[in-house]
């Protein structure tokens, strides 16, 4: 074999080479995304690993702006608004699960997310009426979706303005019953 023909095979190999590890950008990130989600919790104690999750965190919503499009958008959503919240970015979850409900209406799990607002709402942000209008549009549009008796019941808590103690001894009085 002359040096011109080895010369061609090596440049073939680094030609087949280099086509096989290219991946599309977006096939890069959602691994990126998924690796991160792998480490989000650390082994030990299963306390959130608060630089990684930042790091997911941004890659969700980098990939949703990228690719609102591609079918793992609406998921990259939902998680980015669930992480927003364990976060601690109460707001900017209650809007990301928002804006799920609005830009992905026939996501299976919008329906979860508008939930969630609600949720966020009473529980974290303490916006008692935000919270109530939330909930009441999630029984009005879900009635019959599992979250429903909670939703009702935490409806029914707020319009009552129990804490959870009460509640709590409500419930046991009428179990008792």
């Amino acid at each position: 074999m002359n040096a011109s023909n080895k010369f061609k095979r090596i440049l073939f190999f680094i030609f087949i080479i280099a086509i096989g590890s290219c991946k599309p950008a977006h096939e890069k990130l959602s691994d990126e995304i998924f690796k991160g989600e792998a480490v989000l919790y650390s082994d030990t104690n299963k306390r959130l690993n608060t630089e990684e999750a930042n790091k997911v965190y941004s890659n969700y919503l980098k990939y949703v702006e990228t690719y609102p499009k591609d079918t793992l958008s609406p998921d990259f959503l939902f998680k980015a608004a669930d992480l927003a919240n364990g976060l601690k970015r109460h707001e900017e979850s209650v809007n990301l699960f928002a804006r799920l409900v609005i830009e992905y209406p026939e996501f299976r799990k919008s329906s979860a997310a508008l939930f969630m607002q609600a949720f966020v709402l009473e529980t974290e942000i303490k916006e008692t009426e935000k919270a109530k209008e939330k909930y009441k549009e999630f029984l009005n549009k879900f009635p019959n979706h599992k979250l429903a008796p909670s939703a009702r019941a935490s409806l029914d808590q707020l319009n009552a303005n129990l804490t959870d103690e009460e509640l709590i001894k409500m419930f046991e009085e009428k179990n008792k019953k």
